[in-house]
């Protein structure tokens, strides 16, 4: 794409911290072009609707705008996905299909692009982890690191996100689920919050009440401020929703992954807030495993028995939840089972590997399992469940 400049709507710019984060001892300069595709994506989706309520147009008819009223800038942006740095990674056939999505998904009724997240004017109502109708996201913009805050990221200090790449892949995994009718909350990035992408891990809704997270690495507490009106942990507690699984439908009780990322003190804090409602149930997690969305899924069934600390806590968790499949050290380094729910018969995961299972498990007529690479933020050990915070 390179950085020559497109014209651009003047109503959107990225949040810049400067001096926070510099390039250099470790960080990555900004990448021109990952910028470049995020402020056209953000200015289609914000332009779009404004003049749509100029016109009178009411949210849910934004989907039958005349061409006349997309985004002027539209066709430009799609010629560099066509050519240049575009045409490195991406086939005709996925060039085409982002094309459609930037189409599309800068006229869709369900994106509201926010600077924060203000709990309090937003309908909450979460019990279990199907069926999501609404969830916060964030692109991965500026995705890097200078320390390396887990074990993947440490192996991939010489092969970090191609943030471009990221970007494209992200934009696609949005359409995939505004177009399942999903409403998505779109958190502007910053670039002093450069894993902001990862939403899951800040923000919990539970039941009717917002949580939010005590991020244990220094460089992902600037997020904490962008959570307005929700509950706030002590500062003892260590608390990342990574590590949170709401109760069954027909259970009373929430799973915590214990570790690097959450303690005890969570788990004990978790349940005051809870009360005699829920059990909350603590579920230790080996040294260097950044949380337990990354080794078990709830949704997939499936467990990576290595992970975990004590035996009597992959039994439990074949007894709540089995039978589980087993991922092998290479599936569970994929990520394999950080998969998401939209619907009963809707679920977005990183490969068709898991299609079989799923099928045994659920024999859902028409079920389909929606494929998304999000290969690149995969680097920093997260994937499509570490990349949404439903809030419905």
């Amino acid at each position: 794409m390179g950085t020559t400049a497109l014209q651009k709507p003047s109503s959107t710019k990225l949040v810049q911290a400067p001096g926070i984060i510099l390039p250099g001892n470790g960080w990555r300069a900004p990448d021109a072009r990952a910028r470049e595709l995020t402020k056209y994506f953000l200015d289609s989706i914000e332009t779009t609707q404004k003049d749509a309520y100029k016109d009178g147009y009411n949210r849910k008819f934004l989907g039958m705008l005349n061409p006349e009223k997309r985004n002027p800038n539209l066709q430009p942006m799609l010629e560099s996905i066509f050519s240049g740095e575009g045409e490195r990674y991406l086939s005709t056939h996925a060039a085409r299909f982002l094309a459609d999505a930037l189409e599309k998904i800068s006229i869709c009724p369900n994106i509201t692009v926010v600077d924060e997240i203000d709990v309090s004017k937003l309908h909450i109502w979460r019990t279990n982890e199907w069926q999501y109708k609404s969830a916060v996201v964030s692109l991965p913009t500026d995705l890097d690191w200078a320390t390396a805050i887990n074990a993947k990221e440490q192996a991939n200090m010489g092969n970090k996100p191609d943030r471009f790449l990221a970007v494209m892949q992200h934009i696609l995994f949005i359409h995939s689920l505004v177009k399942s009718g999903m409403h998505v909350f779109l958190l502007r990035p910053r670039e002093d919050c450069p894993e902001m992408v990862f939403t899951r891990d800040v923000l919990l809704a539970l039941h009717n009440k917002a949580i939010r997270g005590n991020m244990v690495a220094d460089v992902r507490k600037n997020e904490q401020a962008l959570i307005k009106n929700a509950i706030e942990p002590p500062p003892e507690v260590q608390l990342e929703f990574g590590n949170v699984f709401l109760e069954d439908k027909a259970g009373n009780f929430i799973i915590v992954g214990v570790g690097d990322r959450t303690n005890m003190a969570a788990v004990e804090w978790l349940q005051s807030i809870v009360g005699s409602d829920l059990n909350v149930i603590p579920i230790h997690l080996k040294k260097d495993i950044l949380h337990l969305d990354c080794v078990f899924s709830q949704i997939g069934r499936l467990i990576y028995p290595d992970a975990f600390v004590r035996q009597e806590d992959v039994a439990l968790l074949q007894k709540l939840y089995g039978p589980l499949s087993i991922l092998d050290a290479a599936n569970a380094k994929m990520l394999l089972g950080n998969l998401i729910s939209i619907h009963k018969a809707l679920y977005v995961s990183p490969n068709e590997w898991l299609i079989d299972r799923l099928g045994n498990f659920y024999p859902v007529a028409e079920m389909a399992l929606r494929t998304i690479d999000l290969g690149e933020i995969t680097k920093a050990d997260g994937a499509h469940r570490c990349s949404t915070a439903p809030l419905l």
